[in-house]
């Protein structure tokens, strides 16, 4: 009896073993062409290995095929993950682009401002006590400004938006401070607003302000908006703000602003100044008052 079970045992692995050995290079094609669809490399070798004879027992094959399975599936799950942040990435976007569609998220919508990067060109305004130029370091915060600005909806004209000087075509003569207001009179915006950087003998002296179009209400309100949110975001030290006859606020018929952000003759303050980070923080502080006085301003209507 004992003899019969033993006998019948090694049938059953010898049958075992045949069918391996027949199948194996059947399952190995099969698989192979699996993993070479999926890009997965080594697929040759496991060919190889997969010879009959070179595996009579089936143990490498199994072996390398799950081997060659998890590195498909390794590879097939970052791809999956990959595609997910696309994906997501894509749907924000979307979602952005919607709501601004809507006007949700488009609270400048229909609000046309001048914006004026001081000096320029052959002007380099104020020099730093670290040799930064006034003129360079404005515009970079004003084109920072410019797309937040844009991205709620704004249009906004640029008197300019590189380093050269402002003119008017055909017009070379005109001096720059009267271009600007050429520039803000033509343009039937709803608000001017120049950036500076400032300077004092005394190194000692930080700190942001505002200045405003004297005699104009307007003026005066969106100024103590957009000092209160700019020292609110970047933490400079508060000068206030305070009406004055500039070049370009007395003759401008828009309401009109004029922003020191810093000076630049104090050496702590002019790193900050030439910083792209802190630059942002100027710019989003400016346009958050903008937004808050134009919200004021359609809740009065």
């Amino acid at each position: 009896m004992q003899q019969d079970k033993q006998k019948r045992t090694a049938v059953y692995v010898a049958f075992i073993v045949i069918a391996l050995l027949v199948l194996a290079p059947t399952i190995s094609a099969a698989r192979g062409d699996i993993l070479k669809t999926a890009g997965v490399p080594g697929v040759q070798d496991m060919n190889k290995i997969t010879r009959p004879g070179n595996d009579p027992a089936g143990t490498l094959v199994k072996s390398a095929i799950d081997e060659k399975i998890a590195e498909m599936k390794e590879k097939i799950t970052k791809i999956d993950i990959e595609t997910e942040k696309k994906g997501s990435v894509d749907r924000l976007q979307a979602m952005k682009q919607g709501i601004r569609s809507r006007g949700v998220q488009a609270p400048l919508k229909g609000v046309r401002i001048v914006l004026d990067p001081g000096h320029g060109g052959a002007n380099p305004g104020a020099v730093g006590v670290n040799g930064s130029r006034e003129a360079d370091n404005v515009l970079q915060t004003s084109l920072k400004l410019r797309r937040l600005l844009e991205e709620a909806g704004a249009e906004v004209i640029m008197t300019r938006s590189t380093r050269a000087d402002v003119r008017l075509p055909g017009q070379p003569g005109v001096s720059q401070l009267r271009v600007r207001t050429v520039i803000a009179n033509k343009s039937g915006a709803d608000l001017f607003i120049s950036i500076h950087n400032n300077s004092n003998p005394d190194p000692k002296v930080s700190g942001a302000m505002t200045f405003y179009k004297r005699g104009s209400t307007q003026s005066r309100a969106v100024a103590r908006t957009v000092q209160r949110e700019m020292v609110r975001a970047t933490g400079a030290r508060n000068l206030g703000t305070m009406d004055a006859g500039y070049y370009v606020l007395r003759n401008n018929r828009l309401p009109a602003l004029l922003v020191e952000t810093g000076f630049v003759t104090n050496a702590r303050e002019e790193k900050r100044l030439v910083d792209p980070t802190y630059q942002e923080k100027i710019a989003r502080g400016i346009y958050q008052g903008i937004v808050k006085y134009f919200h004021q301003q359609n809740k009065t209507k």
